[in-house]
């Protein structure tokens, strides 16, 4: 299934007031996404690491927000 996600750009995604971001897929244990998520190598300061990330023609973005997004810390607490 094809979720609906808000998209950021990976220049602006690293920072925020609460500190650094990552993507909502590195998290996310949704099984039914068929969205186009792959792992990408992203530059963190000089330092590269691995994320999941949204390929589209226009571009890699990063996943702020998904309306699929299932968290599997919030899983096992619920078990």
């Amino acid at each position: 299934m094809n979720y609906q996600c808000r998209l950021i750009n990976l220049d602006k995604m690293l920072i925020s007031t609460v500190g650094r971001i990552e993507p909502l897929c590195d998290s996310c244990c949704t099984t039914d996404c068929n969205n186009p998520i792959e792992f990408t190598g992203v530059s963190e300061f000089g330092v590269l690491k691995k994320h999941r990330i949204y390929k589209s023609p226009s571009g890699a973005m990063a996943v702020v927000a998904c309306k699929g997004y299932m968290n599997s810390e919030k899983i096992k607490q619920d078990e």
